[in-house]
Order: C-alpha cells, then structure tokens, then sequence
C-alpha cells in the first residue's frame, strides 16, 4: 500500500511541475542548432555559448545540440571552442530558428578573423576558460575529450581512456594487470560502460594492458560517479559513456600511429558529401612476432575494429550506426591456449521534434566471448554473455528554467555460462553444455531540471526498474537453503531433495525498485557553490570473483531465487570554487555509499565450471566512504591538476543463523578495491609549436589480500593456513612517467592522394621512470631449489620506453 501511495504522489508531482512550468514557455522564441567544425563537419565537444544581451551560457548537450528559450529581438552569440578560432554571430529571432555554427581550426584564419584584429579581453578570456560549473546540480561527474586523453602519458606509447581515468580523484584499477576500473570503493561490475550507448562487459586488452576504446576514435566520455541522471541504470557505482567522433562529411582525413608493441590507423570521410559518412578505425598488437627470437615460448596478441556511419536524414533526423570487433589471443608453452572479445552493433536516431523537444531511440546487441583450451587435459571451454538493449528517450526544454527527460528502455539477458568439449584424440573429457541463464530487465524514468532561482538548480527524478529471471531453466530444491554448515564449522554445499524445472519463458524470480535521484546547488557567488545530491540504484547481474581483480573467467550471474539484486544507496556533498578568473578551479567531495546484497565468495570456493553457483557465495553487505579533492590549472601553457582522495571501502557477509559468522567472522574487512590514499599528479606543458610534454605520478595505497599466516608440510608438499579475509596489503603502488611530443615545422603537399597536407609528430615516452616493481599479487608457494616455503610477489613492469609516430593528412 505504501509502495502504490508513492508512486501515485511521484507520478501527480511530476505532472503537476510539467502543467504548471509549461505556461513560462509560450512566449519565448527557441533558438537551437549545434557547434561544428568547419573543415570535417565534427561535433564540437564541450562548447561556450554565450548570449550576450541576456549574459546566458547555453548549455550543450552530449549529441552537441544546444537550446535557448529568448524573447523576440536583436542577439549577439559568441562562440568559443578550445582549438578554433572564436565566432561572434547576429541574429534577429521573431520565430523559431535553427542554426549551425561552423568554427575554424586555429591553424586557419577565418575572413572575420582575417577582417578584424581583436584583442581578447580578460572578460572575454574568463568566457573562454573550461571553469567548473558550479551552477549545475549535477556532481561528481568528470569530464575528458579526446585531445586531453591523448596528451596524457601512458604505457607502451598509446593513449589509454582507462588509465586517463584513473589520473581522476575516486578512480583505481586492481593493478597493472587487472581489467576494469574502481569508482569510490565499488568492483568492476558496478560500472556500466557505454560506447555510443552500446553496453560492453570487458574493456581492456591484454588483461589490462590496453583499452579496448581506439583513442583517434574517441570524441570525449562522461564520468559519472555520485548523482547519476535518471536515464542510466542497471548498476550501482558509475556510469562511463563514451561517444565516438562523427565521420568527416566534406572530405577523406586519414590518422593513426606507428609505436613499439602496436599500430593502430583511422578513416573518416564523406559516404555523401554533406550528408552522410563514415570512420573506421582498427589496431593491432604485434609483439608476439618477436617473441621467438628470444626462445620465448609465450605469445599474446590483439585486434580490434571500430566502425560508424553517420546519415542526416533530413534537417530534424539523424541516424548513426556502430560496430566493434575485438580479439585477443594467449599461447602459454604451446600447451594452453586462451582467446576472448567483444561483439558489439549498435544504432542511434535522433530526432528533433520541435526546437523543444527532442527524441533519442537505440538498439544494440552486445556479446563478450571466452575460449580456453587445455592441451594436457584435452579439454576446450566456452562460455559467453550477451544481451539486445533498446531505449526511447526524450529531452523537453518547457522553459527557460525548466526541463524534461523521460524514457523507457529493456535489456534481454543470455548467459552461456560454459560448454566443455574434448579436445584432441586422448581426451578423457565428456562433452557437457552447462543451462543458458536468461534475463528481462525494464525500466521507465522522469527526471527534471528546474532553476528555481539565481542561486538555486535542483534536479529530480524517478526511476523504476523491474528484473524477471526467465526459463528454461532447472534448479535444485534445498531443504534449508543452498549453504549448509559442517561439524568442523565450515560451509558445506545445502543438502536438496530433488529438482525445479521451469519452462521456456516461466519466470523463476522478479524483482522490482523504485530508484530516486535527486541534486542541490547553491550559488554563494558567481565563482562559488555548494552541492548535495542522493542516489538510489539497483543492480540486477552479478560478477563473481575469487580474484582480487577481474579476469575473463569470472562468472556472470542473473538475479534469481537464491541471489537477490545489489541496491546502494549514495549521498555526497561537494564544495566547487573558480579562482582568478578560471585560471584555476577546486572541487571538494565527499560520499557516503552503501550497498545490500553484495556478494562474496565463502573460503576455499570453487568457481570455474560450477553448475549451482549459490552454493559457493554469500551474500553481505558493503560500505565506503570518502572525501576527493580536485586543483585544476586550466588556461596557459602549463595545466594541469592534483587529486587526492582519501577513503574506505569495506564489506561483511550475513551469517545463515547455523552458528556460523560468515565470511571473516562476521565484521567488516577491507574489501579488494580498497585504496586509503589515492594521489595523482597530472601536468601538460606546452613549450611551443614543435614540443610539448607531460607528465603523471600515482601514488596509492597497497591492495588488501589475504596472507598465509603458518605453513605445514603434507606428502612432500608444503600448504598454507591463511589468515582473516584481506588482512594485509601488497606494498604501496606508485610510479611517475614523463612524455615528449615533438612536432616537426610544416606540412607537406601530398597531391598524390589529392589533399592539401600532412602532419607528423613523434611521442617519446618512459612509462615507470624510477623502475619501481609494483606487485599485482603475493602468492604461497615452494622454492623448486630448496623445496622450503616462501612468499613471491609479482610484478607486470619495471621502466618501460617507447616511441611512437604518429601521422595524418
């Protein structure tokens, strides 16, 4: 009854706003359009757009479309993009009007530009500078393009979108060898990455070497970590969304990269000139070509494709679709051999109803594959995930000072959680096919923007969220539950007394939420805010892990009878200041986040090809809290920033009431992603038209893992008594890297493939300049030579130098 009452007072609130709201917007005139650049015809990331009559910056959004609700008259537009020239434009509004601003590349001079010598005021300066925005209710979101990303230093000479994350405050990785990226003490499950609003399940190459985002392919990405805006859901600690570039409508534009491990090589162009294009981008690793002349028998290698076109339909119709392919390939001793990827299609149509109101529809497929066969045991296991997303969403501007989204959207789960089939002459191994795993996710929200004031935004929103576990699928019938208790006190798998079948389509489990946001700024002045926001969210599928980071192997899992849904609940609080003018700008957070139903594996679990998965983990709860600082330098020929965050992450496991503690007797442990300090250090110097340099530092904390405590010896071997869940750390992990850029003076006609010029640059850099040996994990072992116990750490990299040219025309 509670429940319905709440729904009813949401659903008359929202409608209520929107009537009453709506009356504001009839006698405004709406002028839209969007910022492109003049040569390729590419959205422009991240715009200023200042009114200067009414001193209004107008907001764009992620498509790059902008809109402002003005009275009837004379306007001034100034138009500022780091990297072109400015644009001052006049326009005479007495109906609604579509524009299409065009910026010029620095490197050229426009005919207003060539016409008119003007100097550049420190208010106009001010306008230009990338400041915080302090008046948006949003928080903790954090936001990068593809030109920061790339003069970010990173490993083996290639820009990397997910170790540029991790130079962000409340963002870490599992090592240099995990998959996947931390956001403020959550696991790798928890974030929902999006490419082009396509979801994907792994991505990184290499175990985390590289990313699997092709960085000459990448426009800019999203962040979110605290108040997360209605339309996303489907996981509990953030949000990455990655928008690809647009293909070049007006001519052919080739880019790419020659380096020590890798290439990589973009193409972009017109399919229809001024109409319609594409851009295709690929990479490839190429080490394991080398590896045998070092009687290396080891070989790991990858692939990847990017593709996308772009068609304007019409003036209020656009549509794009994407594909991404990727592989990667691992031969240990010619003995073991090991391949997984991604499979990704997608599409997206934009539609622009009226100047106020525009609709989003999207359809993708995802699939994340697994291969692994084992000569010496003659066996070859497969396994995938995959699911077909949808979503309708729509943005309504109903006033200057208010606005709508609202949306539904559906993912369909399959899950083949492993086939096994024998593999060579001698195998003993009998084939096997373990059950498909399906799942129904859906979801409807409405969120609003609303300025109430000067110095007050606010935004709110719902969103329900509904999860059906489907058949066919057969499960056992415990008597007391799938984990029972031993005499020696430890967990034991639940007795049954026989089998549930469900039928194609029956459903085993639903599971419903109701998930409010909800965001606060308060403007002191014109350069300072505060923030507060809360976030409620719903995770329905699972990763589980007896890793301290995510691999391959790791086991998806569906909401179902025995595994309820992950739900957390976030509230953060933020300090946001410009100082000097934009010159420099300072970001205080802090977050509190809580967590039901979070998983963990019981000690001595088995995982990999486990058919009753819920006999092997517990379910608990988990908490983390934290404070993030961010000093940026924004404008000049060094910038830059410092984060620190400080913070805990912890998590306990419920007892079954059987005289058992659960996992670690039943008090909070460190959970594997936590990192109580966290400090990056990040500059870009730009000397002058020929050199430029950065330079990173990361510092953290060491990760949690659990020590052998004692030894003892059995039938020659010895083995090790481990301590409490995670009661030690692997020592502190930091490293510095240095990059130089050196640019060549001049273009160079290339009139051979008809185009005006090219452009070259060389990238030298030291990834670990210090050679510090950070360990990825301690393991027990017995020395081959004494036979004794011993501890040994492991370590991915000591100093890593590369050179990599880099190339377009």
């Amino acid at each position: 009854m509670k429940l319905t009452t709440l729904r009813k007072f949401c659903k008359r609130t929202f409608l209520l706003s929107f009537f009453l709201l709506s009356s504001f917007a009839f006698s405004q005139i709406t002028l839209s359009g969007k910022v492109v650049d003049s040569k390729t015809a590419n959205i422009i990331v991240d715009p200023l757009i200042v009114v200067t009559q009414s001193d209004k910056e107008v907001k764009v959004d992620p498509s790059g479309n902008f809109s402002v609700s003005l009275p009837s008259g004379s306007y001034t537009l100034e138009v500022y993009a780091e990297g072109y020239n400015d644009q001052i434009q006049n326009l005479e509004l007495n109906q609604d009007t579509s524009v299409s601003i065009q910026l010029v590349p620095k490197e050229e001079k426009s005919e207003q530009a060539k016409s008119s010598d003007l100097r550049i005021s420190d208010i106009v300066l001010t306008k230009k500078t990338k400041k915080v925005d302090i008046a948006s209710p949003q928080m903790g979101i954090n936001k990068l393009d593809g030109a920061q990303i790339k003069e970010m230093p990173a490993v083996l000479g290639e820009s990397d979108v997910i170790k540029s994350l991790t130079m962000l405050p409340g963002v870490t990785t599992g090592g240099e060898s995990s998959g996947g990226f931390n956001v403020r003490g959550g696991a790798e499950d928890q974030n929902q990455v999006m490419q082009d609003n396509a979801m994907l399940y792994n991505t990184t190459h290499l175990f985390g070497f590289f990313s699997v985002f092709h960085p000459d392919a990448v426009e800019s990405l999203d962040l979110y970590k605290g108040s997360i805006p209605a339309r996303y859901g489907g996981r509990i600690a953030s949000v990455l969304d990655v928008r690809l570039k647009e293909g070049n409508q007006d001519s052919l534009r080739v880019m790419g990269g020659i380096g020590t491990v890798s290439s990589r090589i973009m193409a972009e162009g017109p399919i229809q000139k001024g109409k319609s294009s594409f851009m295709v981008a690929g990479r490839s690793s190429y080490a394991h070509l080398f590896l045998p002349l070092f009687d290396n028998p080891n070989s790991a290698r990858f692939s990847d494709l990017t593709l996308k076109t772009d068609f304007d339909l019409s003036p209020k119709d656009h549509l794009s679709v994407n594909s991404y392919l990727s592989r990667d390939v691992f031969l240990f001793e010619e003995s073991i051999s090991n391949n997984y990827g991604n499979i990704v299609l997608g599409t997206n149509w934009q539609r622009k109803i009226s100047p106020n109101l525009t609709s989003n529809a999207h359809l993708s497929y995802t699939k994340f594959f697994y291969n692994l066969e084992l000569d010496f045991l003659g066996l070859e296991f497969n396994s995938n995930m995959s699911h077909l997303k949808a979503d309708l969403g729509f943005r309504h501007k109903i006033s200057p000072n208010f606005s709508l989204d609202y949306g539904l959207g559906a993912t369909y789960y399959d899950e083949n959680p492993g086939t096994l089939n024998p593999f060579g002459s001698n195998s003993q191994v009998v084939p096997e096919q373990f059950q498909h795993k399906l799942g129904l996710e859906s979801a409807l929200y409405l969120s609003a923007e609303h300025k109430v004031d000067p110095k007050l935004n606010i935004s709110y929103g719902l969103r329900y969220s509904m999860f059906q576990r489907l058949g066919p699928f057969t499960t056992l019938d415990y008597i007391n539950g799938p984990i029972g208790v031993g005499p020696d006190g430890k967990y034991i798998k639940g007795a049954y007394k026989g089998e549930l079948s469900y039928g194609n389509g029956e459903v085993l489990a639903s599971f419903d939420g109701l998930e409010p946001r909800f965001g606060l700024s308060y403007q002191f002045n014109e350069n300072n805010s505060l923030k507060a926001a809360y976030n409620k969210s719903t995770q329905y599928i699972h990763l589980i892990s007896n890793t301290t980071s995510s691999t391959p192997l790791d086991i998806w899992e569906l909401s179902n009878p025995f595994v309820q849904p992950q739900r957390a609940d976030q509230i953060s609080l933020g300090y946001f200041s410009n100082l000097d003018k934009g010159m420099y700008s300072l970001e205080i957070e802090s977050y509190y986040k809580r967590t039901k139903n979070r998983l963990d594996y019981i000690d001595g679990a088995q995982l990999i090809a486990e058919k009753y998965i819920e006999q092997q983990i517990l379910p608990g709860i988990a908490r983390s809290y934290g404070i993030e600082f961010l000093f940026r330098k924004n404008r000049g020929d060094l910038t830059g920033w410092i984060a620190y965050t400080l913070s805990r992450a912890e998590q306990k496991s419920y007892n079954l009431g059987l005289g058992d503690l659960g996992v670690g007797e039943g008090v909070y442990y460190t959970s594997n992603q936590d990192r109580t300090h966290d400090l990056t250090l990040t500059g870009m110097y730009k000397l002058n038209d020929r050199w430029r340099f950065a330079t990173n530092f990361v510092y953290q904390t060491g990760k949690p893992f659990s020590l052998v405590n004692s030894a003892y010896y059995f039938e020659g071997i010895y083995a090790g008594n481990f301590g409490q869940r995670n009661d030690s750390r692997i020592p502190d992990y930091h490293r510095l890297d240095l990059s130089a850029t050196y640019t060549p003076p001049g273009n160079r006609p290339t009139k051979w493939l008809h185009l005006d010029s090219y452009k070259k640059e060389w990238v030298f850099s030291i990834y670990n300049v210090y050679n510090r040996h950070n360990y990825t994990s301690i393991n027990f072992n017995q020395n081959e030579d004494t036979l004794q116990p011993q501890i040994v750490g492991t370590y991915i990299f000591g100093i890593v130098p590369s050179v990599t040219f880099n190339f377009e025309f």
